[in-house]
């Protein structure tokens, strides 16, 4: 066995501190340059933390839907937030408000959709859907246009590239 005290990473203490002056110099030996305000936006964005998010890491996301403000979309008397985007699927997991009265046009669905109601209505093919009730749409489904009497929140799992045909 060797008398010489190693890190978890093989180096002796010794190695660890002229590597690290190395990497001190290297760090001194470059201008400075200050990045361009887009691409300074652009990070700061990326690293900045999101209201609601309460951890996101190694694959774990954990978020506070109270904290995260109502997103407004094309569709009068509909707003959303959105929990999850998996943006290489172009897929997402919401919640969706609709105010009492409000209409969304017929879609073709491009992927599975689930809808689950949380609170209020929803008319799904003139059937009523109610508190705890369950909706799913198959890839390639198409259905009509779908609205509330007195207004809801739902649960959505969905595309987003879901194609609006009304």
């Amino acid at each position: 066995m060797s008398d010489t005290l190693h890190n978890l990473d093989g180096s002796t203490p010794a190695e660890r501190q002229v590597l690290q002056r190395v990497a001190d110099e290297l760090g001194l030996a470059v201008t400075p340059v200050t990045p361009p305000a887009r691409l300074r936006a652009r990070v700061l964005d990326a690293v900045a933390p999101q209201p609601g998010i309460l951890f996101n890491q190694a694959g774990l996301l954990i978020a506070r839907s109270n904290d995260m403000p109502w997103q407004s979309t094309p569709v009068p008397g509909m707003s959303v937030k959105p929990l999850y985007v998996d943006a290489a699927r172009q897929y997402s997991t919401m919640l969706l408000r609709m105010e009492p009265g409000t209409r969304f046009p017929s879609h073709r669905h491009a992927e599975t959709e689930e809808l689950f109601i949380l609170q209020g209505d929803l008319i799904v093919e003139g059937k009523k859907m109610v508190t705890g009730d369950y909706c799913r749409g198959d890839a390639n489904s198409i259905h009509g246009e779908v609205w509330t009497e007195a207004g809801g929140l739902y649960l959505v799992l969905s595309s987003q590239q879901n194609e609006m045909l009304g």
